[in-house]
């Protein structure tokens, strides 16, 4: 179809009201690239999908729904040997495995009910073993490696923890000391580049033994290393190294263990976006009172107390905006509509090559059940002026 009919019929209105509810990125690029089929069957089925969705919303337990992130650099890392990733990112590929296990126990324990929808979820991966593995490795509320991931990393810190204590207490008593002889500009402890300094006076420099890392703005005030624990911050250093070496070690372990599923992962990625479009267009059903309308080939449309989805979007009520009545196909081809000014007219044909178009693109309309709908190959419109429905002007108002 040509695409200009997108703008004209206002169906760009309508994706981009449902891109704002996505879940993800990805599937908000999807729905706003939404373009309606041809294939009776396919819109069938993605109608169905929407009508099970909408049982979920209306009628069952919370669908186990999140927002979730593109993993698909991610996984182009992790496909390359030697490379790994850092805790943050497991935790967002971490994130994705346990909705995906969650949605899929979801469905699967409602197969009979929502059989399509549970065939999509066939599609993503349950790997407890991996996710088990990750939140074993990384703690979820700090982002980091946990102590426990490896017995050397859990050595490693324990001595850091006690070297930091002896650090921390030598300054303590340094900075007593310095205080007493007014040297400190302020008794205060702070840190620079990761080691402990002394607020120290700039006429008391030469007073102090110490390696000077900074100086305030006004020069009044050096920031000194106390000479005394140089050695044992030297030491600390060395164990950072050793930690970061560790970490670095246990990341690529489990970046190896992550490899094996990239496929299964990658297959996920798409499952959830298929969902959370799926999602979006039966919550705008739900919002709008939408229906799926029985298809033909023949070129019936039987419309019955159709509303425009964008007035039902302005209103409060569903009720507020005045339904329409058209029946085409079946002993007439051709319908010509006349009226006076602001009567509604252009309403009226907006109304069905919108419908057209959202039940071609897998979307629930505001009609009444028994309603009907032909499958267009193509779609043509000419209104004539830049309306806009929502701003309630007619033709003759606009211009």
């Amino acid at each position: 179809m040509n695409h200009d009919i997108f703008e004209t019929i206002e169906f760009t209105k309508i994706l981009a009201y449902l891109a704002k509810n996505t879940h993800s990125s990805l599937t908000q690029e999807r729905i706003l690239n939404t373009r309606p089929e041809t294939d009776i069957h396919i819109i069938e089925k993605k109608l169905t999908e929407i009508t099970e969705f909408r049982a979920i919303l209306d009628f069952d337990d919370a669908f186990p729904f999140s927002s979730f992130e593109n993993v698909i650099p991610l996984l182009t890392k992790v496909e390359v040997p030697g490379n790994y990733l850092e805790a943050p990112l497991f935790l967002k590929l971490w994130k994705l495995l346990k909705q995906s296990r969650r949605i899929s126990s979801y469905l699967e324990i409602r197969a009979e009910k929502y059989p399509l929808l549970r065939q999509q979820s066939r599609k993503l991966a349950v790997l407890p073993d991996l996710e088990k593995e990750i939140i074993r490795i990384i703690d979820d509320v700090q982002e980091k490696v946990r102590d426990k991931a490896s017995p050397a990393l859990s050595k490693i810190r324990r001595k850091m923890d006690g070297m930091q204590g002896r650090i921390r207490r030598r300054v303590e008593e340094i900075q007593r000391s310095w205080d007493a002889k007014g040297y400190l500009q302020e008794a205060l402890i702070t840190l620079r580049d990761g080691r402990y300094v002394l607020m120290v006076k700039e006429n008391y420099r030469h007073r102090v033994q110490g390696v000077v890392h900074d100086q305030s703005g006004s020069g009044a005030t050096l920031f000194i290393e106390p000479l005394e624990t140089i050695e044992l911050s030297n030491q600390f250093r060395q164990l950072e190294l050793a930690e970061r070496h560790e970490i670095e070690q246990i990341l690529i372990g489990l970046t190896d263990q992550t490899r094996i599923y990239i496929e299964d992962i990658a297959l996920t990625l798409v499952t959830l976006v298929n969902f959370d479009d799926i999602y979006v267009k039966a919550s705008f059903s739900k919002r709008i009172n939408g229906v799926q309308p029985s298809l033909n080939t023949e070129g019936r449309l039987n419309l019955m107390t159709a509303r425009h989805p964008l007035l039902i979007l302005k209103h409060e009520k569903i009720d507020d905006v005045v339904p329409l009545n058209v029946k085409l196909g079946y002993k007439y081809q051709t319908l010509i509509i006349s009226g006076p000014n602001a009567g509604g007219k252009t309403v009226a044909m907006k109304t069905v090559g919108l419908l057209a178009v959202m039940v071609q693109s897998g979307m629930h309309v505001p009609v009444f059940p028994d309603s009907e709908m032909p499958v267009f190959t193509e779609i043509f419109a000419d209104i004539g002026d830049n309306q806009s429905i929502e701003n309630d002007l007619s033709t003759f108002s606009s211009h």
